[in-house]
């Protein structure tokens, strides 16, 4: 897996209200969320698996939809049913979304 720093377009940052509800609660979180958007933003796709970390890529080139996957930390699982948080860019990189899987 190899993570440039040459950015791309994620258009609007949207996130659902759950997302939404846990970033005003909790600042950790909010932090967090702030940290894997630049992630995203510079192509690290996260801790998708390798076949998804090369989709990615080659979305990038042909113009398809990127999801991200990032673990939460351990500090903030305990206040969550899902242990991980997405991040989908869509095809035409008008918007990108943040949601728990459980919301997909």
């Amino acid at each position: 897996m190899t993570i440039t720093k040459n950015n791309f377009s994620t258009g609007t940052l949207l996130h659902t209200a759950t997302v939404n509800e846990a970033a005003k609660a909790n600042s950790i979180f909010a932090l967090f969320l702030m940290q894997i958007i630049i992630r995203h933003r510079n192509k690290d796709w996260g801790d998708c698996c390798e076949e998804d970390w090369k989709t990615n890529n080659e979305a990038l080139e042909v113009g398809e939809r990127i999801l991200s996957v990032y673990n939460l930390p351990k500090d903030l699982q305990a206040n969550q049913s899902d242990k991980k948080i997405w991040i989908i860019t869509e095809r035409d990189r008008s918007y990108s979304t943040i949601l728990f899987p459980s919301e997909y």
